[in-house]
């Protein structure tokens, strides 16, 4: 009968006559998640890549196959994956929604064609009753936009200048990139992607500071937010979540005081 993942690990650490400690002082790794890990607790352990590469460390230190632990591992507690028919290939054609900066899909437009259906069933339902003739079926097309007359206020005003801005207004963009600068209180694994490019996946250290250039987008996965911590162009940022619960921040320049610590008064 083949062993688990984690039984592997430890009848490999005990023939190394290794304890947690030592594996821990070793890797970098909380001891509570390499007990979890012999235990087969996945879901006490960050998943994905963080659980990877956990798993990694910890078959280095005990001299066995990183990737044929992580084989075995993906086997037998991720979920597979169910590979789709290309688009070309699906019958009906899925409607196409945008994506909005925090990657939720944007269907505002399509809430407001049902709000207008809606309102035109009504009217017509309401003519009919009326009249007692029946209504003509309702098209759904694209609603014009009324362009009002010019009159000679909106003339007037159109001549006038607009305001400029004063330097310093909180909704104006930072000149120059965002200055993304993390910090560790603790061993944290971090991964992330600036401006589109993997920027850096590994298990950062006590301590341990990094800083970014950020002229778009960032995305990170955080592996313990309570070891973590990070500031934009020197302002601190928000506390993310809790001890060994792992999270996403994502921001760019449009929304990126929304990950800031509120300003107290």
């Amino acid at each position: 009968m083949a062993m688990d993942v984690g039984g592997e690990l430890r009848q490999a650490r005990t023939a190394r006559k290794l304890s947690l400690s030592d594996v821990s002082n070793r890797t970098k790794i909380n001891q509570s998640i390499l007990r979890a890990i012999e235990e087969n607790r996945f879901d006490r352990v960050p998943g994905g890549l963080f659980a990877r590469g956990y798993l990694r460390a910890f078959a280095r230190e005990v001299h066995l196959d990183p990737e044929a632990i992580v084989t075995k591992y993906r086997s037998e507690f991720e979920q597979p994956i169910v590979e789709l028919p290309s688009p070309e290939k699906v019958a009906h054609r899925v409607p196409v929604y945008s994506l909005t900066a925090d990657g939720t899909q944007d269907r505002r437009r399509f809430v407001g064609l049902a709000i207008v259906l809606l309102i035109g069933a009504a009217y017509f339902g309401y003519a009919r009753t009326r009249s007692g003739t029946p209504a003509p079926p309702i098209v759904a097309a694209p609603a014009a936009v009324a362009t009002p007359p010019a009159t000679d206020a909106v003339a007037a005003s159109a001549s006038v200048p607009a305001p400029t801005p004063t330097t310093g207004t909180v909704d104006t963009p930072p000149a120059g990139p965002l200055k993304l600068a993390i910090e560790t209180k603790g061993d944290c694994w971090v991964a992330a992607t600036v401006d589109g490019k993997p920027a850096i996946a590994r298990l950062l250290t006590t301590g341990e500071r990094v800083q970014f250039d950020v002229n778009d987008r960032a995305a990170l996965r955080i592996g313990d937010p309570a070891s973590f911590s990070f500031t934009l162009n020197g302002i601190p940022g928000r506390v993310l979540g809790t001890a060994h619960t792992a999270v996403n921040l994502t921001f760019d320049r449009q929304n990126y005081k929304s990950v800031l610590l509120e300003k107290t008064q």
